[in-house]
């Protein structure tokens, strides 16, 4: 670069090199995790129970500044740049049952906008529901037990799952009598009870990856002996003895 001025004079020459980024970030991938492990899907989309939060893990080509998730219904999840990783990261909680997709939305910092594209399918569905019988009517049971049974091939045997010890944590109880339960790839059965409620177990299902589990039980009322019925049991065990 050189400047004249109106005499003619002549600066020196100068170079200078300039950059002009048109490049907008591009989306790389997204992975949902719930507590410490993944959840995968099944069917290309993913399945998440009403009021489970999963952290969003996304990766992003280009030198992007901001960026954030879009969802059905005018929602937004700003996500945050993970130094260490890379990564940016952010919760999603879905209030509402039904079909929603994932839009990434990212910036540089000089401006440019990545193609807002789906980049995923999230099916919102009921999570679990225990209720049990009250004559006519099923009732939610608020208090109650859901225990995780996992099967041990080598020995065609079922075991206490160790819910705390896992990426995913314990069972998530919640006072409507549902509950929030996710599980890595296996075969399981649930055992359900409750106070003053009979224990009920479901039949062994298997996942074929991790995700979250759904299924509803419903238990009975346990029936409680009148007086008279538990001492006439007793005289009869007592003389049948003699």
């Amino acid at each position: 670069m050189r400047v004249v001025d109106a005499s003619g004079n002549v600066s020196a020459a100068k170079e200078e090199h300039f950059v002009i980024d048109s490049t907008p970030p591009r989306f790389g991938s997204l992975s949902l995790s719930y507590r410490k492990g993944a959840i995968f899907p099944v069917g290309g989309r993913f399945t998440v129970p009403a009021g489970a939060s999963v952290a969003a893990l996304v990766s992003l080509e280009g030198d992007a500044t901001k960026a954030e998730i879009s969802l059905v219904g005018d929602r937004s999840v700003a996500l945050e740049r993970d130094n260490a990783s890379g990564l940016w990261k952010g919760e999603m909680t879905f209030p509402e049952v039904g079909e929603t997709s994932v839009t990434i939305i990212a910036t540089d910092k000089a401006g440019n906008a990545g193609e807002e594209k789906d980049v995923a399918l999230i099916t919102v569905v009921p999570p679990g529901k225990i209720t049990y019988r009250e004559g006519s009517e099923l009732l939610p049971a608020g208090r109650k037990t859901v225990g995780v049974l996992v099967h041990d091939p080598a020995r065609d045997s079922y075991s206490s799952w160790k819910g705390a010890s896992s990426l995913y944590g314990d069972t998530v109880d919640l006072a409507d009598g549902a509950y929030i339960l996710a599980l890595p790839r296996g075969t399981y059965r649930l055992v359900v009870s409750g106070p003053s409620l009979t224990e009920e177990s479901t039949e062994p299902f298997t996942l074929s990856e991790a995700q979250f589990v759904t299924v509803d039980l419903t238990l009975d009322k346990v029936k409680k002996e009148s007086f008279w019925s538990i001492i006439k049991a007793w005289f009869k065990k007592k003389f049948s003895q003699e």
